[in-house]
């Protein structure tokens, strides 16, 4: 169960944080 739980979160957090950096650099490129 511990396994699977893990997989899951960081499976989410990876996707997530791929959403963010692509977002903000989206921003940064913009600003500058």
């Amino acid at each position: 169960i511990y396994g699977i739980m893990g997989f899951v979160l960081g499976a989410l957090s990876a996707a997530l944080y791929n959403v963010i950096a692509k977002w903000i650099g989206g921003i940064e490129v913009e600003v500058e």
